[in-house]
């Protein structure tokens, strides 16, 4: 019991690394799951901006270009006083001015149309580049068609439909799409907030403890060395639990409609079999780092690689091949199994989502075989 209140004294002072990055975690996760919105993902507005055009030309032309710019944008009514257009642009009243100059049509049509078109905005607007950037497209296409021997008319209707022409954009979907829930999304993030917490909070803890003085010191103790590590397994599982209980009292609340229910039971036996990974991974970096300040590399090198490899990040649909085939060995890739099965949730889960959930205790018992090794040959070395 002595050296259990003694692991959690030593917890609590490395807790405020957990308590970091569990913020950070459900902040950058909840604003995710509550973007994943379909209607807002797969729709696209194009916006009109307020400009003004002056035209000193008053020709067939410049009246075309006129009515081009305004089913673009908003056009509003401004005299031709430079002093007014500068005050407006300043203001942000406008965002851009085009002043189509006289001999606009004349000058077009004789192929040089370089100095017929003057445009003015605030050195900070960003939606004046599109503007710009249409009236240069609308002017290149009619210059080409003029020299194709379009006349004047047909030259600026084709000039129009080609600047009017969209490509089709049609989107990766999966058989999934639509189903997923803010919940599903906010648990398929769970493999590297557990890494990234258990490593930088308890990793310190298992360091410190490691300490030659401190082992010295218990093994002078009263107290076996069964009991000692029975008292330190006890520990870390009561560390953990306390993460993990923070995460889903966090989803709790935060997703109370999608909650309560069946699939969130398999969400969190999921979760449960990646925390005993994430305690394995923990334990063996531990042994590995003789340095605390090491474990925040330790931490982004894992959590980082293996949620971008196994599909957190990136759906696994587009990534290549073979990197699919090597996240194979790694145990993010089986949970992001069950995780991908339960967004199109049925009522049961497949024979595979069990499986994936052995292979991931599998791998921690792997994982924390390997420590148990190491401990062994330093042990050997130290006698």
């Amino acid at each position: 019991m002595q050296i259990y209140k003694t692991f959690v004294k030593i917890a609590l002072r490395c807790i405020s690394y957990g308590f970091i990055y569990i913020g950070i975690f459900l902040g950058v996760s909840i604003n995710i799951s509550y973007s994943q919105n379909k209607d807002s993902a797969f729709s696209f507005e194009a916006s009109k901006i307020d400009i003004a055009v002056i035209d000193r030309d008053n020709s067939s032309l410049s009246k075309k270009l006129y009515s081009y710019l305004d089913e673009k944008h908003k056009i509003k009514s401004m005299d031709d006083d430079k002093d007014n257009w500068m005050d407006e642009i300043f203001a942000h009243t406008v965002e851009y001015v085009v002043v189509i100059e006289e001999g606009f049509e004349t000058q077009t049509l004789n192929g040089n149309s370089q100095n017929t078109l003057t445009s003015y905005s605030a050195p900070d607007s960003r939606s004046a580049y599109l503007v710009a950037s249409q009236l240069e497209s609308w002017m290149q296409n009619l210059s080409a068609c003029l020299e194709a021997g379009y006349g004047l008319d047909a030259a600026s209707a084709k000039a129009l439909e080609i600047s009017n022409m969209s490509a089709d954009v049609s989107y990766l979907e999966d058989e999934n799409t639509g189903k997923i829930t803010s919940l599903s999304v906010f648990f398929h993030f769970i493999p590297y907030i557990l890494l990234c917490v258990l490593i930088n909070s308890l990793g310190p803890v298992l360091i410190i403890w490691n300490r030659p003085e401190i082992k010295s010191r218990t093994a002078v103790s009263g107290v076996s060395s069964r009991a000692r590590s029975w008292a330190i397994i006890g520990s870390v599982a009561t560390y953990s639990l306390i993460v993990m209980g923070i995460i889903t009292g966090a989803s709790a609340i935060f997703y109370k409609k999608d909650f309560f229910s069946e699939s969130t039971l398999y969400h969190l036996l999921n979760s449960v079999c990646f925390l005993f990974v994430s305690i394995a991974t923990t334990f063996l970096v531990a042994q590995l780092s003789r340095k605390v300040t090491t474990l925040s590399i330790w931490s982004n090198l894992l959590g980082l690689s293996t949620s971008f490899l196994c599909g957190v990040f990136v759906s696994r649909s587009i990534l290549p091949d073979n990197v699919v085939a090597f996240s194979k060995c790694l145990p993010t890739y089986w949970y992001i199994n069950i995780a991908d099965e339960l967004n199109s949730f049925n009522g049961s889960i497949s024979p595979l989502a069990k499986q994936s959930m052995i292979i991931q205790l599998l791998f921690a018992a792997a994982i924390m075989a390997v420590a148990f090794v190491i401990i062994r040959v330093r042990r050997q070395k130290n006698d």
